[in-house]
């Protein structure tokens, strides 16, 4: 049961119901809980409440649940453990609190570039350097902003989703805007367009 509403937890937060997916991830957790031998699905839903309650600024609870992880995980949950420090730093950034959510951002992406390669995906090196051009951005650092979303470019591949394909080539394009180097902004702004049909299909 653990699993069904882990799933119905995941489809909510995807529409952006976070209430509704809290509730499902909480129901989830509970019966992990219950469960023997079921300490990994317990920490992901650490990690899946963390998430969510980054999206929409409850500190307190986001710290609470990345405490678990960490607690839980240690050292046998490499990514989890990674996964809840970016949650930790969204929360931050959600509450406009960029100088501490750069801080965390920097720290997570050190301790991403520190895990062994076979279990990490490009993903992840995507998502950490998006957030951290958007927080420099919010900082007014353009260049720095630029050259994290540039890093979050690098690491795209025919594997990437084509919502971060378009997250990335859009904030670029941004960048170059505040930049002022507008023949560069108009560039990525067609790339971002040019997979809009495909967002919406």
């Amino acid at each position: 049961i653990g699993y069904v509403y882990r799933t119905m937890g995941l489809i909510n937060g995807y529409l952006n119901n976070y209430g509704d997916a809290v509730k499902y991830h909480r129901l989830s957790l509970q019966a992990f809980q219950q469960e023997k031998d079921k300490i990994v699905q317990e920490v992901k839903e650490h990690n899946n409440l963390s998430a969510m309650f980054a999206m929409t600024g409850h500190l307190d609870s986001v710290q609470f649940h990345t405490n678990r992880v960490f607690e839980k995980a240690g050292d046998s949950l490499l990514t989890l453990n990674y996964l809840s420090r970016y949650n930790l730093a969204n929360a931050y950034f959600q509450k406009n609190d960029f100088h501490k959510a750069k801080e965390l951002f920097l720290q997570g992406r050190k301790y991403l570039k520190s895990l062994p390669p076979d279990i990490l995906n490009d993903e992840y090196f995507v998502n950490i350097n998006n957030a951290l051009g958007l927080t420099y951005l919010k900082e007014q650092d353009l260049n720095k902003s630029l050259a994290a979303f540039q890093d979050a470019q690098n690491y795209l591949s025919q594997k990437s989703t084509t919502k971060d394909q378009f997250e990335v080539q859009r904030n670029i394009a941004y960048a170059y805007k505040m930049m002022g180097m507008l023949d560069s902004s108009q560039k990525y702004y067609q790339l971002s367009l040019d997979l809009i049909g495909d967002l919406i299909s």
